[in-house]
């Protein structure tokens, strides 16, 4: 795309084109959602991952996604399809769970898939799921979580028909604990009337669990909004950062059928977050940014050793050891002894504080 939004080339990637040679049937709906994933494969082409909620892959509209390898061209360079028929999923979906109708990239360490399956049946009739996917490089998953309804370690409210995971959305660190976030839309929520529509906020921790959840509907004190009936409150998200500079993350959500100044003329809505913040000082400073860190997970586990005893220190962990400093706060003893030393050599991969009360730490 050229600077000024016009589209300066174009590549179609379907059943017959693109180089993609999916083989895909009728009915599909191969491109329901799509997310970037980044450089999967690292040949330096960012690639892409596609829901295809209708294939039927094991039984009617199970459900798939494929991640595609990109060319720098816009073709498709390679593929592996994600589905009930082989793999960690293999024989976990089911008819009509419509897996892959909604993609999003959570942003950590490795590259983390959230994709949405609406027509899962786990407690109820279309209650839905969304499952947490971590693939590895060739594309495969590697790690798998479902959040659902029924899961022990927080209260989802959802019902029959509700169809949680018909939209999900990185909505960034809400609450700034270094884990990216979820939003999850539920536009068949019926909270103030038929398919109204809702939101719920779900904070994240780095085992791709639900530690906490908020829900944003027409019944619940902490949004004003009106919401009607078959609004679909929830249909679309998207994070817009901090649009009004209060240091936490803002949304915008779509209502498609609102009824404000006409029938169905839809609506979308800001939603202007209240900043969460619930780190101790010790590990807002472990949050130390440099040139070339990736946004990986500020305590994601690493394997070599456990620290069972952790004092207040920062442990710095390139691509080839780890190094630690008295201090978790001094980002000048870090730039001199650290960045400047190791950076050119060892490749910094991210910062660990090691604050007090921490069970431990796994250093790589």
């Amino acid at each position: 795309m050229d600077n000024d939004g016009t589209v300066d080339l174009e590549t179609e990637i379907s059943d017959q084109t693109g180089g993609f040679n999916g083989n895909l049937h009728d009915d599909d709906a191969f491109g329901s959602a799509v997310t970037g994933i980044g450089d999967l494969d690292g040949d330096g082409v960012n690639d892409i991952a596609v829901g295809t909620p209708l294939d039927d892959d094991g039984g009617d509209n199970r459900g798939a996604v494929w991640i595609l390898f990109m060319n720098m061209d816009g073709t498709v360079k390679s593929r592996k399809k994600i589905s009930g028929d082989s793999g960690l999923l293999k024989d976990l979906l089911f008819a009509g769970d419509r897996f892959g109708r909604s993609l999003a990239n959570t942003g950590d360490c490795v590259t983390d898939l959230a994709a949405g399956s609406p027509g899962f049946n786990d407690g109820g009739l279309d209650r839905g799921a969304i499952w947490i996917l971590y693939l590895d490089t060739d594309g495969t998953v590697a790690r798998k979580k479902e959040i659902i309804a029924r899961e022990s370690e927080f209260d989802l409210p959802i019902v029959d028909g509700d169809n949680f995971g018909e939209v999900v959305a990185n909505a960034g660190d809400i609450d700034k604990d270094g884990i990216t976030d979820l939003a999850a839309g539920v536009p068949f929520d019926d909270d103030g009337g038929p398919d109204s529509g809702a939101v719920f906020i779900l904070f994240m921790n780095n085992r791709a669990e639900v530690t906490e959840l908020k829900k944003l509907s027409s019944t619940q004190d902490i949004f004003n909004g009106i919401l009607n009936s078959d609004d679909h409150f929830g249909a679309a998200i998207a994070s817009i950062g901090d649009l009004n500079n209060r240091r936490a993350v803002d949304l915008a959500v779509g209502a498609p059928l609102d009824d404000n100044g006409g029938i169905n003329k839809g609506t979308v809505w800001i939603l202007f977050l209240d900043d969460v913040d619930t780190r101790t000082e010790c590990e807002r400073n472990a949050l130390l940014r440099f040139p070339g860190i990736g946004d990986c997970d500020w305590h994601q586990p690493l394997p070599r050793s456990n620290i069972r005893s952790c004092p207040p220190r920062l442990i710095v962990i390139s691509s080839r050891s780890s190094y630690s400093f008295n201090s978790c706060s001094s980002r000048r003893e870090i730039n001199e002894k650290m960045y400047h030393k190791y950076h050119s050599a060892d490749r910094l991969i991210h910062c660990l504080c090691c604050c007090p009360g921490w069970p431990g730490l796994r250093l790589g």
